[in-house]
């Protein structure tokens, strides 16, 4: 009987705080012992203020292109979509008229066969009447003759 005790549950760790991030102020601005004129140290910080509100405006410049590229990849993704589509729907009609003109195809050849077979047994039979009507003494030349002026043919 040997028990084995479960080990205590840990603890969950807490998550790890993400820093924040913060705005980098060049060497230049901080820089106070070139001068010590506060309206030196106001023209850095302006200077830099420009700088990075140039630097926000190429950013959002950059953004939107990119964003115009993705909605035109977008909308050209979408148009292939839709013509694969139609071409797909063509295909499957295109499909069903070929399935379609097959099994009429192979209806006119069922029929055409049992036609010649109709046909080979006509004229069995015509030739058994021939070989019976002279068997007979009949002049089928005469009877011919007689029987197509009687169908009007």
């Amino acid at each position: 009987n040997n028990v084995v005790n479960p080990s205590p549950p840990t603890p969950p760790t807490p998550p790890t705080p993400t820093p924040t991030p913060t705005i980098p102020i060049t060497a230049a601005a901080m820089d106070t012992s070139r001068s010590t004129d506060p309206s030196s140290s106001s023209l850095s910080l302006s200077r830099e203020l420009r700088s990075s509100r140039r630097d926000l405006r190429i950013e959002q410049r950059n953004r939107v292109k990119l964003g115009m590229e993705l909605t035109r990849r977008l909308q050209v993704e979408v148009a292939v979509r839709s013509e694969l589509i139609e071409t797909k729907k063509s295909l499957e009609l295109e499909s069903l008229k070929a399935n379609e003109l097959e099994a009429r195809l192979a209806k006119m050849e069922d029929t055409a066969d049992q036609r010649t077979r109709e046909a080979e047994c006509l004229k069995a039979l015509t030739e058994k009447l021939v070989a019976k009507m002279k068997s007979l003494g009949v002049d089928v030349a005469s009877t011919v003759q007689i029987a197509t002026s009687l169908s009007g043919a």
